[in-house]
């Protein structure tokens, strides 16, 4: 191989290590991240919601366990028309996350709103409850913090 051709094919892996550099970290915690919300989501609509709450940070853990007790209907999934990811924004250091929930029982139906902050720990891509808001409706809605929405403000004590 002569020098001519030797340094088009230097100067090729180079911009390919150069983009493998900028981009391949960020495209790796997409993925990572992904992966992680998708399994959520998954479990939710498969009315597993304590396998779910595996997804929160681990100092909000029994008390979400405790809050689906008391507040989740056992068959809350039979009602869940949908469960869908409105929105995925990366802020810098976290993602936020839009989910929107539409369900219809026998005598009601609605549609609501969740924004989660998840954040990367060590056991993978969890979000804080303290954070997560919700809202009745959409695209409209008034957010509001989940521990008002409960009106159960020991929930973070």
């Amino acid at each position: 191989m002569t020098i001519q051709r030797a340094v088009p094919l230097a100067m090729l892996a180079l911009v390919v290590v150069v983009l493998a550099v900028a981009f391949l970290p960020g495209c790796v915690r997409a993925w990572s991240f992904r992966k992680d919300l998708h399994r959520f989501v998954q479990l939710v609509k498969e009315g597993d919601p304590v396998a779910a709450a595996g997804y929160v940070a681990d100092v909000d853990y029994e008390r979400l366990v405790e809050l689906v007790d008391v507040s989740v209907p056992a068959d809350y999934h039979q009602d869940l028309v949908s469960l869908n990811i409105s929105s995925v924004e990366w802020d810098g250091a976290s993602y936020r996350v839009r989910l929107v929930a539409r369900f219809q029982g026998r005598h009601y139906s609605g549609i609501g709103q969740a924004k989660m902050r998840w954040l990367r720990t060590p056991r993978g891509w969890r979000f804080n409850l303290a954070e997560v808001q919700v809202a009745e409706g959409y695209p409209e809605g008034n957010f509001v913090d989940l521990e008002y929405y409960l009106g159960s403000p020991d929930l973070y004590e």
